[in-house]
């Protein structure tokens, strides 16, 4: 695992479960991740002073304002996460992870995260960590749409 990839899995997984997270820290580092997520995201939906793009600015500054505690912690890298399914986001980041997620991961299971009105973060983290870490490069029902041969 590179660099790259390494630090994104510890910003929206966590470190492995034996380490101990100071989640302050840990909010810290995802509040800068998110800002870049939220320059990226304004872009996608078009001018500065558009509708959309001014909602992505509200919803981010709402989730960075929450507490730096679990739960804010477990918002912010549900939100992160979410994020990974637009391009621009994927290509700043720019690892095999990323774009995994975005490919395959995401398409899979953000609709049920959506179905169910995003009300549990943690199960949606806890999938996709899942998902792309034991199942890695498993096709995911009809994901990815084309198989690798």
């Amino acid at each position: 695992m590179d660099a790259q990839q390494a630090a994104l899995s510890k910003l929206l997984f966590g470190p492995p479960l034996c380490a101990r997270v100071d989640a302050a820290e840990a909010c810290a580092e995802l509040d800068i991740a998110l800002g870049t997520a939220c320059r990226l995201l304004k872009g996608v939906f078009g001018p500065e002073e558009n509708e959309s793009a001014n909602q992505v600015e509200l919803e981010v500054g709402c989730v960075s304002k929450l507490p730096r505690d679990k739960n804010g912690l477990i918002a912010r890298r549900a939100m992160l996460l979410f994020a990974f399914r637009e391009p621009e986001v994927v290509a700043a980041f720019d690892c095999e992870l990323a774009r995994d997620l975005q490919m395959r991961v995401l398409p899979f299971f953000a609709p049920r995260f959506l179905r169910n009105s995003a009300q549990s973060p943690q199960a949606f983290i806890v999938a996709a960590a899942t998902l792309s870490t034991l199942f890695r490069g498993e096709r995911l029902g009809n994901w990815p749409r084309e198989v690798a041969s």
